[in-house]
């Protein structure tokens, strides 16, 4: 009990009436009664107040309702007429020392978790509502298409990257020419093969690299994907069409949002979907974020991610 912040040296003794009643007693009365006023003064010396102490961490949880002591009912108010009894009662309701080590530990949340969890719990509330806000971001860039234009035109070995990686895992849709639509995979990666080197920016183009620059416009300590909580986003599910038609590559694509979790685990807070728009011959490149669809439904965990 040494460490439970409880002060005993002065509670309940203040205003008793202790010494008033010892006095009384001194008087002219005979030594035999002075001597037996003696054991009462000096049994009353021998309580502690029993108390119960907040643990570290959570003196603003109100929800915890814990409170320093036993406010109320400390029953020492100038009535010493059941003192032996209560006193008796204290002994048997104290708790022994074997008993302290079976009751279970509340682990200490720092100040700085507090506030880390509050403000996890304050992003999570905000994704689904940031749409319109991050879509006016994204249109500031003017620049950006021919940017693009020249990435591309300066990186021959994107059509690999496309035909080799990006065909056999995601889903192609290819327009051709005359309208006629390729599906199958093996139509798809045909076609694209046989697209003249000199003019395949569209195969350059038609895989994951057309949406870095949408995650980087949306990656900010006030945006979406915010680096102070370590957030990152991957594609789960990625869909391209290239349009030899109208000279133009689409992309809608799924991410997921995630941040550290328990155990070195990723904590899953959101799916993204966003969609790209590629027309080099403008140029015109429009990003656009559809949905922000929230898949935390209980925030505590979020907890594990503040510990």
């Amino acid at each position: 009990w040494d460490d439970d912040g409880v002060d005993l040296s002065e509670e309940g003794w203040g205003d008793d009436g202790l010494d008033e009643l010892v006095d009384d007693d001194i008087g002219d009365d005979p030594p035999a009664e002075k001597t037996a006023a003696t054991p009462a003064a000096t049994s009353a010396t021998a309580p502690t107040k029993p108390s119960v102490s907040a643990a570290d961490g959570w003196e603003d949880d109100d929800e915890l309702e814990l409170s320093e002591g036993n406010e109320g009912a400390d029953g020492w108010d100038d009535d010493f007429a059941g003192l032996d009894d209560d006193l008796e009662t204290a002994e048997t309701q104290a708790v022994q020392p074997s008993e302290l080590s079976a009751m279970p530990a509340v682990a200490a949340v720092s100040p700085e978790q507090e506030k880390l969890f509050s403000s996890l719990s304050s992003y999570v509330d905000s994704l689904s509502i940031m749409v319109p806000s991050l879509n006016a971001i994204l249109q500031q860039d003017i620049q950006a298409a021919g940017d693009l234009c020249e990435y591309y035109a300066s990186r021959p070995h994107m059509r690999d990257y496309t035909l080799e990686k990006e065909v056999p895992r995601m889903d192609y849709r290819v327009i051709l020419p005359n309208q006629d639509i390729l599906v199958e995979k093996e139509e798809v990666a045909s076609y694209l093969s046989s697209v003249p080197q000199d003019h395949d920016l569209l195969v350059r183009a038609a895989n994951q690299s057309l949406l870095a620059d949408i995650v980087a416009s949306l990656t900010g300590r006030d945006l979406l994907i915010r680096p102070q909580y370590l957030a990152t986003s991957i594609a789960s599910k990625c869909s391209f069409t290239v349009d030899f038609c109208n000279q133009q590559v689409q992309s809608l694509c799924t991410m997921a949002l995630s941040i550290p979790g328990k155990d070195g685990s990723r904590l899953n807070l959101a799916n993204l979907t966003l969609q790209a728009r590629f027309d080099p011959q403008i140029p015109e490149l429009h990003y656009q974020v559809m949905h922000v669809d929230v898949v935390l439904q209980d925030k505590s965990i979020l907890s594990d991610s503040a510990a």
